[in-house]
């Protein structure tokens, strides 16, 4: 991407860790990493970064005890974002293990956090209004 003289934000690569995480793309998604770590986009990998890479390992080996000790450490570095409880929980019911399922969903609520709505924007022209779609 630099080599073409795009330089991508730390969201952008976000979004294509996530999408090496989906497709299954661990070696791209580990170089990926690696660029950043280098510094290459002239930033260091945010907990973001590191939570996408956790998600690229668990989907690919299918590892639940990885994917417990990276999440339960994301709420510790992040214990207001919502979302890492949301993975962990989505993780433990996969694997049937409802009474897990329970703690975190029994957690958040404790915390008093809700899980985030899916959202997406999309800007029309020529009026330059950008509306916004919720998914709940």
């Amino acid at each position: 991407m630099v080599q073409e003289g795009v330089k991508p934000d730390e969201a952008t690569l976000i979004g294509v860790l996530r999408a090496c995480s989906h497709s299954g793309l661990v070696q791209m998604g580990q170089l990926i990493f690696s660029t950043i770590l280098d510094g290459i986009y002239g930033f260091s990998p945010a907990v973001k970064h590191y939570a996408c890479l956790v998600d690229l390992f668990a989907r690919a080996h299918g590892n639940l005890e990885l994917s417990e000790f990276a999440a339960w450490k994301l709420i510790e570095l992040q214990p207001e974002n919502s979302g890492y409880y949301v993975v962990l929980s989505n993780r433990y019911a996969l694997m049937g293990r409802w009474s897990d399922v329970e703690k975190v969903r029994m957690l958040m609520k404790e915390r008093g956090l809700k899980k985030n709505l899916g959202s997406s924007s999309i800007e029309l022209q020529p009026q330059d209004h950008v509306h916004e779609l919720l998914a709940q």
